[in-house]
């Protein structure tokens, strides 16, 4: 046999047993043309319809109970919780909120519930000469937050089974709850001079001169943290100092 003729035979045969494509790549994830679906959560939409929103569209201070779900009103919205559902309503001429507040005994339709008028509520805020807002709930506790600027707030804590006032106090932000203790920054001193802050005793404010060569005044707060079962305060030692408008 030619050496021609062998190698077109050898050829063919190599041809004929060529591997067919690959199989695809059980790291189809690394692939940025190959997707895979979406996993969903079903608290997202909670039973009866109601969608709830994401967690920062949610009024509360942080830390405080989500919402088992949210409903969607013409002017506000309403928060479904345990034992309680909170229907809130903007304020077409004055800033802040009206909120009321209705028991949701077992059984009862939460959804039923958001239409109730504030005369039939278990507990209504809406007083227009207050700027009130709603900040959240948890068990029988109501968190209100009055004020229309980043400084001058003031927090109110209700007791919505003796509609009694738990706390009432000016703070700033940072303000957090970690289960039943409530931690928040209070106003304690406002300096809008240098020599005001210099002749202040035990404050050191090392932005101080920036803040004050910048037009603003210098704030300072002590942190405090209120337990909402024994319903007392611990202001600490700890000072916090903020540039002030």
């Amino acid at each position: 046999m030619s050496r021609l003729l062998l190698l077109v035979i050898l050829l063919a045969f190599v041809g004929g047993c060529r591997r067919g494509p690959d199989a695809p790549s059980s790291a189809g994830t690394d692939n940025p043309d190959v997707t895979t679906p979406a996993e969903v959560d079903p608290a997202v939409v909670p039973p009866g319809g109601a969608r709830a929103t994401p967690p920062s569209g949610e009024p509360g201070i942080p830390g405080s109970p989500r919402p088992e779900a949210v409903h969607r009103l013409a002017d506000g919205a309403c928060y479904v919780y345990t034992d309680w559902v909170v229907a809130v309503h903007a304020r077409p001429a004055a800033p802040g909120e009206n909120v009321a507040v209705m028991s949701r005994a077992e059984g009862a339709d939460a959804r039923a519930l958001c239409d109730t008028t504030p005369a039939e509520a278990a507990f209504a805020l809406n007083d227009a000469t207050r700027a009130e807002s709603f900040f959240g709930l948890q068990g029988n506790l109501l968190f209100i937050d009055a004020g229309t600027a980043p400084g001058g707030r003031e927090l109110v804590v209700l007791d919505l089974t003796t509609q009694g006032k738990v706390l009432q106090t000016p703070y700033e932000e940072p303000i957090s709850l970690d289960g039943n203790v409530l931690t928040y920054h209070e106003p304690v001193g406002d300096y809008g001079e240098p020599a005001e802050l210099a002749a202040a005793p035990d404050v050191s404010c090392p932005q101080a001169e920036e803040w004050f060569a910048e037009g603003f005044g210098v704030g300072v707060n002590r942190v405090v943290r209120f337990d909402l079962t024994t319903r007392r305060a611990a202001p600490t030692d700890e000072r916090v100092c903020v540039p002030l408008q």
